[in-house]
């Protein structure tokens, strides 16, 4: 057989983690991309959201990547990647009450539908 023997105690990776999905990325009261991306659940009700179908739009700000990470109910710190390796704190962000799917920091916007 092929492949890396996984420890009996690793967690099991949930099959289908990866969802296709719709995000809208607001930076500085100005939409920055509103398309497709790719949704990945964490434990927690942490997420990223990754951008593999953007053109130009999010790689031409140096973000390949999003994490909304949670830290108590309906609180967040929202960070990203760059294709580069760099990684950004964008700060911290509270759950919308409009808009269930949207997490709203300072000066942005993350919503994944």
């Amino acid at each position: 057989m092929f492949g890396t023997a996984v420890p009996a105690q690793s967690a099991p990776v949930p099959a289908q983690s990866v969802k296709a999905a719709r995000c809208s990325i607001w930076m500085r009261n100005a939409i920055q991309y509103d398309g497709p991306c790719q949704f990945e659940a964490e434990r927690g009700g942490s997420f990223s959201l990754s951008f593999p179908y953007a053109s130009g739009d999010l790689s031409g700000l140096g973000i390949g990547e999003i994490f909304v990470l949670i830290t108590a109910r309906g609180v967040a710190v929202v960070s990203d990647s760059g294709p580069d390796g760099h990684v950004s704190n964008w700060g911290p962000a509270r759950r919308s009450r409009r808009d269930r799917a949207c997490w709203e920091g300072r000066d942005f916007r993350v919503c994944a539908y």
